[in-house]
């Protein structure tokens, strides 16, 4: 088996009341790598637990002063241990379920005497999947607290934010960019608009045009929720779509005037679907226009505004959908 490296020292408990089995369970991990903590009991394993945060327990199916069911109940019921990956280790011919309940939240089985092998195997995986949901349960509370703030800011902003992520979410898709990618995109798409709330309602909904003046401090709030998002943590968030998505195609953008393929992918993609959005379902200022008008407003601004390829897939994508209008589905040129 190839060796586990690990990237920094995650933190392994280890509950057994056989000395000999702890002993060997924790040098075959501290060998590998890990920080293990030992602990005799079930009182011992749940206290350390909640003092020392481990990033992942091995814990014994049977031990003294508090039953693992127990255990498993307590860490499942904190909102701090909930996502801590635990494996039981088992006796072999055991019967689990009696002993455990088959509904107790473990994650894995090994059986005793547990092999080096299978043990570094399991831990790695787990510790991996753990760091994966933990972050995507940070990036989510983050897109659901901020999301609160749109809500306040005008219900319509929300509403719109939630479609530009749906675009952006499939858009990228045709465009070749990974799960992960999309996602982060979304998150993005959702919180474009963020950076308004240091603007001002008045200014936002004003019917008429606005003053240089007016213009100059909307044009910041792609740098202001770039900013916001800073001061989160953002986590998996694409925090380039939000600062560069009023960037142009042919360098007259903001804020930072860039050009072409200099632009992120996921920017220009959000450029194209949030102009979309906006032209369907107009602002204080301006009126809605029918889909078919906004398809050939993105087309007259290919290669100027919008990336072109970027404009192509999505007209196409858009125009394979059930129930898309006539003058939307044909090709005007």
């Amino acid at each position: 088996m190839a060796n586990i490296h690990v990237q920094s020292k995650d933190k392994v408990l280890v509950a057994d009341d056989s000395p000999l089995a702890r002993r060997w369970v924790a040098a075959c991990l501290t060998l590998a790598g890990y920080d293990v903590i030992s602990a005799s009991d079930g009182e011992d394993a749940r206290d350390k637990t909640l003092s020392e945060m481990p990033d992942l327990i091995v814990l014994d199916v049977v031990l003294p002063r508090l039953k693992p069911r127990d255990i498993l109940r307590e860490l499942r019921q904190s909102s701090k241990s909930e996502a801590i990956p635990v494996v039981l280790m088992v006796p072999e011919g055991l019967p689990v379920s009696e002993i455990i309940g088959d509904d107790t939240g473990y994650d894995a089985l090994l059986y005793k005497p547990v092999n080096r092998v299978d043990l570094l195997a399991v831990v790695h995986s787990l510790l991996e999947r753990g760091k994966r949901v933990r972050g995507t349960l940070t990036t989510s509370k983050i897109v659901a607290g901020l999301g609160g703030v749109l809500e306040a800011l005008d219900p319509r902003t929300r509403e719109h934010s939630e479609r530009v992520g749906e675009y952006a979410y499939r858009l990228g898709s045709q465009l070749g960019l990974s799960p992960e990618e999309r996602q982060a995109l979304r998150n993005g798409a959702f919180l474009h608009d963020i950076g308004k709330v240091s603007i001002g309602e008045t200014i936002l909904s004003k019917p008429a045009s606005l003053t240089d003046e007016e213009q100059e401090k909307i044009k910041d709030h792609p740098s202001l929720g770039t900013r916001i998002l800073e001061g989160f943590g953002g986590g998996e968030i694409a925090e380039e779509a939000i600062r560069y998505h009023h960037e142009r195609w042919d360098g007259m953008g903001y804020p930072d005037r860039l050009e072409g393929n200099e632009i992120p992918l996921n920017a220009r993609i959000l450029t194209v679907v949030d102009a979309y959005d906006v032209l369907l379902t107009g602002r204080p200022y301006q009126k809605a226009v029918s889909p078919g008008d906004a398809a050939a407003v993105l087309r007259q601004e290919r290669g100027k505004h919008f990336d072109p390829e970027v404009v192509d897939t999505f007209l196409e994508m858009i125009r394979s959908e059930p129930g898309v209008p006539v003058s939307l589905a044909r090709d005007n040129g």
